[in-house]
């Protein structure tokens, strides 16, 4: 598995379908010509299917809510349907969205690590939250925060236009210790964290 993951997000409408909204491309920051995943975000994530294909651009696995209307939870199925696990919304745990394996184990938990501190003083200044933690029962499986794609090594004035110019994505970081996550579970729970959760925080 890669140490680290960054969740490309363009936009290509030539070609696609007038409800097109964004693309995805999850790269290895160490080999960023390899795209692990792609998916086209269709409409909102959350009421529409969601396809991911593979680094030769075939059928990989999708992931479906369980209705249309305030969905619950999402399907999670390999190309030949096979059942992989589900997401959900932690509405009255602590978290923000739970993965469980295809035999409804929970497999990792999204959760807000920001200290309350940095809550309030982001809130001051209509910030939003901008770092999340995914945890195995107690132990911290990976982390994940928005970064700039390029680091901008100019200083004063041009850095500062620089940087302010340059796109952002969330990257997922995991620890030099061996951890066990498949990432056809996170991968969908990373895009409904930012599709969903991280684009309704910074409207509040």
């Amino acid at each position: 598995m890669a140490k680290t993951l960054r969740f490309r997000k363009d936009r290509d409408y030539k070609g696609k379908p007038k409800e097109y909204k964004h693309t995805y491309r999850i790269v290895p920051e160490d080999a960023s010509d390899l795209c692990l995943f792609t998916c086209d975000v269709m409409g909102h994530v959350a009421s529409r299917e969601t396809n991911f294909l593979d680094p030769a651009g075939e059928p990989g696995f999708s992931m479906r809510p369980n209705r249309k209307i305030m969905p619950t939870q999402w399907f999670v199925k390999d190309a030949a349907g096979v059942d992989i696990g589900s997401i959900g919304q932690a509405m009255l745990s602590k978290g923000k969205w739970v993965g469980l394996d295809a035999f409804k184990n929970e497999a990792f938990r999204v959760i807000d690590s920001e200290s309350r501190v940095d809550k309030i003083g982001k809130s001051l200044f209509g910030g939003s939250t901008s770092q999340y933690s995914i945890i195995q029962e107690d132990r911290i499986a990976a982390t994940t925060e928005k970064e700039p794609r390029e680091k901008t090594t100019k200083k004063g004035i041009r850095g500062f236009l620089q940087a302010f110019a340059t796109p952002s994505d969330w990257v997922l970081r995991f620890p030099e210790d061996e951890v066990h996550l498949d990432l056809r579970l996170v991968v969908p729970a990373m895009i409904l964290l930012i599709d969903i959760t991280v684009a309704l925080d910074a409207i509040d």
